[in-house]
């Protein structure tokens, strides 16, 4: 067959391609691996965390655990705050205490993950390229609103979405005030250039079909329209 005369299956794609107006894109481990840059930066925190406070790494993961099984997100933002094994040690510290007196177990963290969140090849080149054709992109994950925000920014890929839908924040826990909190120290930094932010209840999670159908309404577009990519049972 001449090279130059497309086929039927070519044909069929090309038609196929042609009614796809929504790119549906997972985060956590799709664009990017998120063990990989989590585990790392979780590690590196704890073991400052040990430095400073004298107590063992082991007591800390547990702590941590704990911590996170509370509240259901291994990237609770106040974790240090809640850990049973600093209180016991050394009694209650307010947010902003915590972050003067473990500022450098933080910024361990920060470091790392600025050293190892990375887009897996060919993402900024296919985003981009999709964004040129005139795609919707819709960014969709398990990770909080602020977080994935976060990384969509720092992975430089932010401008290529319409539309981002994540849970929402689990918010400031009582008695913290903004001014207090570290995530506000530079509110520019966070504040989203996304057009459409859909914010899912707490017990709405990926592969409930209301997610997608919310996606669909909010880009005013049909699922013969769409294309999903990634992995609907996890983040």
């Amino acid at each position: 067959m001449n090279g130059n005369i497309p086929n039927s299956e070519s044909i069929r794609y090309a038609d196929l391609m042609s009614r796809i107006q929504l790119v549906i894109v997972d985060l956590d481990n799709t664009l990017y691996d998120w063990v990989g840059f989590y585990i790392p930066s979780f590690l590196a925190m704890v073991r400052q965390l040990s430095s400073i406070a004298g107590i063992s790494e082991s007591e800390l993961k547990a702590s941590f655990k704990r911590v996170h099984e509370k509240h259901k997100s291994s990237e609770y933002a106040f974790a240090i705050e809640e850990l049973d094994v600093l209180k016991a040690r050394f009694g209650e510290l307010n947010t902003r205490a915590i972050f003067e007196t473990y500022g450098e177990a933080i910024e361990a963290f920060r470091e790392t993950r600025r050293q190892t969140l990375h887009l897996y090849d060919g993402v900024f080149e296919t985003l981009r390229d999709l964004k040129s054709a005139n795609r919707k992109l819709v960014a969709l994950t398990d990770a909080t609103m602020f977080y994935a925000m976060r990384r969509l920014k720092d992975l430089g890929i932010e401008p290529f979405f319409d539309i981002i839908c994540a849970p929402a924040d689990h918010g400031l826990p009582a008695g913290v005030e903004p001014k207090d909190a570290r995530r506000f120290s530079e509110p520019s930094r966070y504040q989203s250039q996304i057009p459409i932010q859909l914010n899912l209840e707490e017990h709405v999670r990926k592969p409930n079909p209301a997610i997608l159908d919310a996606v669909l309404a909010a880009a005013q577009a049909g699922p013969e329209e769409a294309v999903y990519v990634g992995a609907l049972l996890s983040g």
